[in-house]
């Protein structure tokens, strides 16, 4: 399916570096909580996983279908929901993007 391939698909190591700031998060909240709705919606959840024996560090997990991709970096608990709205709005526009050029087609 190709929500599924492409939810997984877009999360590679190079995109993984980039951090959102908060200060663009507070200005663009409204966008960022669209996105992370639209992806629930879309049956992807995308949340922070606990790692044992670490107390202050979480990392990243994507939930597609049940397809499960375990990011490589480590956050705080601070920074861990910055990650999760901007890989939320990357879904959000790869897919949206995706929906317009297949409707432009038809």
């Amino acid at each position: 399916m190709i929500l599924r391939s492409l939810a997984i698909g877009t999360i590679t190591p190079k995109y993984l570096t980039n951090m959102l700031k908060k200060a663009e998060f507070d200005r663009n909240i409204e966008l960022y909580l669209k996105a992370h709705r639209f992806c629930i919606s879309s049956g992807v959840l995308i949340y922070a996983g606990a790692i044992e024996g670490m107390r202050n560090l979480v990392y990243v997990e994507v939930n597609d279908h049940g397809k499960i991709q375990r990011g490589k970096q480590y956050y705080t608990n601070e920074e861990v929901y910055l990650k999760i709205y901007e890989l939320a709005l990357h879904i959000y526009q790869k897919m949206t993007n995706l929906h317009a050029q297949n409707n432009k087609t038809k």
